[in-house]
């Protein structure tokens, strides 16, 4: 599954947690399971319980706190409710969401210089942002936006350094090379 997909389907899941937490339960150890629940949701992906906070300070945003949709009629809370996850859902899509959860990222007009565990180093141009995944077969960064610039250090294991966008995978060992904008590759090796 692609990042923009998975991350629509962690937006679409944390629309549908807030709608349950709208609705109250009808005895306390329901309300418990559902929270366990939501807890073990939370657990899986550290993306889930960032997301669901974004989206419940726009659902607050809107006004329609769960206290306020209790006391509304059933047909009237229903579209009121369809009407701002709806809202909540074109908002969603027009967000980064992507770039505020890189594990790096950059502003605009900030270069970042970033010296990593295997002594690479990374350059982040301007309003750029990356996801860093090593392991024990590859050091993987990917490039979520922008421009990263990599001087890659030999590894010992002989683990290959790869950076990753959309549409291109860039794969070194201890070269120099920058990476930008999804599919505009320059290769530098020295």
């Amino acid at each position: 599954m692609n990042q923009k997909a998975e991350l629509a389907r962690i937006q679409q899941q944390a629309a549908e947690w807030l709608i349950r937490f709208s609705e109250p339960e009808e005895d306390e150890a329901a309300d418990a399971a559902r929270a366990a629940e939501w807890q073990r949701w939370c657990e899986q992906d550290a993306r889930h319980e960032r997301v669901y906070h974004q989206m419940q300070q726009l659902w607050s945003s809107a006004a329609l706190t769960p206290a306020t949709t209790q006391r509304k009629a059933r047909p009237q809370r229903f579209l009121s409710l369809a009407l701002v996850l709806g809202v909540v859902g074109m908002l969603a899509s027009q967000l980064p969401y992507r770039y505020w959860l890189a594990d790096q990222r950059t502003a605009i007009g900030e270069i970042g210089r970033l010296t990593l565990h295997d002594g690479s180093v990374l350059t982040l141009n301007t309003d750029s942002a990356v996801n860093l995944h090593f392991d024990t077969r590859q050091r993987t960064v990917e490039l979520v936006q922008g421009e990263a610039y990599a001087q890659v250090a030999k590894d010992p294991a002989g683990r290959p350094f790869v950076i990753r966008c959309l549409q291109v995978s860039a794969r070194a060992l201890g070269t120099r090379y920058s990476v930008r904008d999804i599919v505009e590759l320059k290769n530098d090796i020295r």
